[in-house]
C-alpha cells in the first residue's frame, strides 16, 4: 500500500468513525467532490475494492492504528460491553 497524504489519512479515519461524505467534507472544510476524489486516490493506492476494504488494508499495513481513530465510535447495536464482538478467524 502506498503512503497516504494527510488529507487521505484524515478522510479514512473519519470514514472509520461512521461519517458520510457530506459530514467528512464539512469537518475537513472541503467540497464533496474533493472528498470523493480523495477516496478514489485511497482506493487506487491501497488497491482496495471498497472503502471499508481500504480501511482494513490501512489498518493491516500499519498506516492507521486504532488509537488514531476518533473515539468513541458510536454503533447501532449496543456497547461492546453488552455485546462483545466475536474473535475474527485467523484463517479459513
Amino acid at each position: 500500500m502506498k503512503p497516504l497524504s494527510d488529507l487521505e489519512f484524515r478522510c479514512l479515519c473519519l470514514l472509520a468513525s461512521g461519517k458520510t461524505d457530506h459530514e467528512i467534507a464539512a469537518e475537513l472544510d472541503r467540497s464533496g467532490a474533493a472528498v470523493r476524489i480523495c477516496f478514489e486516490n485511497i482506493l487506487a493506492k491501497s488497491k482496495a475494492k471498497t472503502r471499508p476494504h481500504s480501511l482494513v488494508l490501512a489498518l493491516k499495513a500499519g498506516f492507521i492504528k486504532l488509537d488514531d481513530l476518533p473515539w468513541p465510535i458510536e454503533v447501532g447495536f449496543g456497547s461492546a460491553t453488552e455485546h462483545p464482538a466475536p474473535a475474527c478467524p485467523t484463517s479459513r
